[in-house]
């Protein structure tokens, strides 16, 4: 088996230059990182992981954990069955973890936390101390508990999706997407809108809940006339909210609600009462996931810029990585509104 030492000798440059080069020293000159790792390549060399972990003090492994929330029975997680919370949210961005990562020379671990009654909110096993390098935590919520473990474990953390003061995170605006989607919605004239939010434990039901107060007051109407309900995180949440409200004869001439997946409740539910969408009611999603071009008619949703998520937040815990006392970083994208076929013009 080939040793650095070979890998050396056979590029023609120091050892030390050698060890730079695999590791992707910027001190090294391209054409020479290049012709080191060819020559690597060539002889089957595999770095000594444990003799790098000595001298670096790096295991180069990220972790990536996903927070499900588990408080309604229909809103459990396993798999993408219409009573379970579909995780499009990771699946869109987890490509683009994977790939940057990779090339910044990362493996990767990924691993879930749920919470819920009878749940102790704990972190998952791979967040375990000098196992991991640093933490992507990819959810809209995260218990205090939690908070406190992940900082006692002294590895630098960037949340996605979540703010806090202690961590770098990346985010998009929910309230700017959904001030620009109620915006969007009453200019096409509608005033009698019910709007089905997550459930208010992530900090993502809030700001968006701040968006639609927002695009209300401009507009000149009472934020208080507005219906407002909330709905497990699910296609059943939507189906079951939108039931709610129409068995009581609620008619709204439009619906907004918080996930593409609850719009696909209410989609559902409508459709099998015969109520057409959008010439009997318009509704909206938020997220522009795989399933918003997917549905029939496809659907009017925000988009919250995944892939930009994913790729910012794993060139931000690589360079805390790589500079422990570099500026913390709070970086929030801006999203964007996805005009379909769901929402029509009022006369």
């Amino acid at each position: 088996m080939a040793t650095i030492k070979d890998v050396a000798r056979e590029a023609n440059v120091s050892v030390g230059t050698a060890s730079m080069a695999l590791n992707g020293n910027p001190v090294v000159k391209m054409e020479t990182r290049v012709h080191v790792l060819k020559v690597a390549e060539r002889m089957g060399y595999t770095p000594n992981q444990c003799a790098r972990f000595l001298v670096t003090k790096k295991r180069n492994v990220i972790g990536i954990i996903r927070s499900y929330l588990t408080r309604e029975e229909d809103a459990c997680r396993s798999g993408y069955r219409f009573y379970e919370l579909p995780d499009t949210y990771l699946a869109d961005m987890l490509d683009v973890i994977v790939s940057e990562t990779t090339r910044l020379g990362y493996s990767l671990l990924l691993d879930v936390s749920n919470q819920g009654p009878g749940i102790e909110s704990t972190l998952p096993p791979i967040a375990q101390p000098g196992r991991l390098d640093g933490i992507i935590w990819a959810s809209g919520f995260m218990t205090q508990r939690q908070k406190e473990q992940l900082s006692q474990l002294a590895i630098p953390v960037v949340t996605i999706g979540s703010r806090f003061d202690c961590f770098d995170y990346v985010d998009t605006d929910p309230s700017e997407g959904m001030y620009q989607m109620a915006k969007y919605v009453l200019s096409k004239g509608h005033h009698n809108i019910l709007f089905i939010n997550g459930l208010s434990t992530t900090q993502t039901s809030a700001r968006k809940l701040e968006g639609l107060r927002r695009a209300y007051q401009e507009a000149g109407l009472e934020f208080e006339d507005a219906r407002i309900e909330t709905a497990p995180f699910s296609g059943l949440g939507g189906y079951n909210a939108m039931k709610r409200l129409w068995e009581k004869g609620y008619r709204p001439s439009a619906v907004l609600t918080g996930l593409d997946v609850l719009a696909m409740g209410v989609i559902r539910f409508l459709h099998e009462n015969g109520v057409h969408v959008p010439n009997d009611v318009s509704v909206t999603g938020y997220e522009d996931g795989m399933l918003a071009e997917y549905a029939n008619p496809r659907l009017t949703t925000v988009c919250s810029k995944k892939a930009e998520l994913g790729l910012q937040a794993s060139r931000t815990l690589v360079n805390r990585i790589d500079n422990p006392n570099a500026q913390r970083v709070k970086l929030v994208i801006q999203p964007e509104l996805i005009i379909r076929e769901t929402v029509r013009q009022l006369h």
